[in-house]
């Protein structure tokens, strides 16, 4: 993945006359009648017009899939009908600015989700940002991708949309941080709301005690409080086994699911390790969430 290509201050994408507000921020009008601007769109280094018939096959996208999973990947949470996998568009008649198949999720600590902006729609207080990957300190150790769960039960998520439906939600990223608030970070109560932080320069990295040891029975984003978005990533590779995995402070954790997967570092190597090793002896997701902290 070319990191350059990625790590912009800015996002400029095509018709930013109804896709961003003249302040920069983007308005919730914008993905509700245009859908979701995912960076699969913005990292081959073009910008497509939201609706571009592009986004209706693969073509062009073929590196956001993976063979080894089922049509290569995940739907969007808006695209054609027979690309929904069974699950109902979050918004009818949209198709999200996204790879149609994807197999991959990004660090949320260096890339935001597909909306964009300070205080868009009132939900983000803090700046939510792609960031330069030379801000970013030790890149040979700081993960900047990973493969998507295997299992799409545990990437969908319910609509934001008219009716509450179960819809897929591939075009979110992961982290390894937190909802920990000792460290006086407030506003979030779940970790896969993190741009909600008021003090996002205070979240923590998670301990292995933050993470489900064993996320394969949950059948979607339903863990109350989710602590770490690091649940739903790391087992996707080997037979499962059981076992125990070191944590902070010299504890353990026990019953955990010790399959692997890929890791992406942002120096552009490669790792197979199990999600635990990401965190312990040194949490390798980034010093801070650089997108929220300017």
């Amino acid at each position: 993945i070319p990191a350059a290509v990625l790590f912009a201050d800015n996002v400029v994408v095509g018709n930013t006359q109804y896709l961003r507000q003249p302040n920069g921020t983007l308005s919730a009008s914008a993905w509700t009648s245009h859908g979701y601007i995912s960076w699969s769109s913005a990292i081959l280094g073009k910008y497509y017009a939201i609706g571009d018939p592009a986004y209706q096959n693969s073509n062009n996208f073929q590196y956001f899939q993976c063979p080894s999973l089922d049509k290569g990947g995940l739907p969007p949470a808006n695209t054609v009908d027979s690309n929904r996998d069974g699950w109902a568009n979050e918004y009818g008649g949209v198709v999200d600015a996204q790879a149609p198949r994807l197999a991959y999720m990004l660090n949320e600590a260096l890339a935001p989700r597909g909306r964009f902006g300070n205080n868009v729609n009132g939900s983000y207080p803090s700046p939510y940002h792609y960031v330069r990957a030379g801000r970013v300190k030790n890149s040979a150790d700081t993960i900047l991708a990973t493969e998507m769960w295997q299992a799409p039960t545990l990437m969908q998520t319910a609509s934001q949309g008219p009716g509450g439906n179960q819809v897929s939600n591939s075009r979110r990223p992961t982290s390894g941080f937190s909802i920990s608030i000792t460290n006086g970070a407030t506003g979030v109560t779940t970790a896969d709301k993190f741009y909600q932080c008021n003090n996002p320069e205070k979240l923590v990295q998670a301990t292995a005690a933050d993470v489900v040891a064993d996320p394969t029975g949950d059948t979607a984003w339903v863990l109350s409080p989710i602590k770490s978005t690091l649940s739903f990533i790391g087992r996707n590779h080997g037979q499962k086994k059981l076992g125990v995995v070191q944590s902070t402070g010299g504890t353990t954790v026990g019953g955990w699911d010790l399959r692997k997967s890929n890791f992406l570092y942002l120096d552009g190597h490669v790792e197979t390790k199990n999600v635990a090793d990401t965190i312990y002896p040194a949490n390798q997701w980034g010093d801070q969430f650089y997108s929220l902290v300017r």
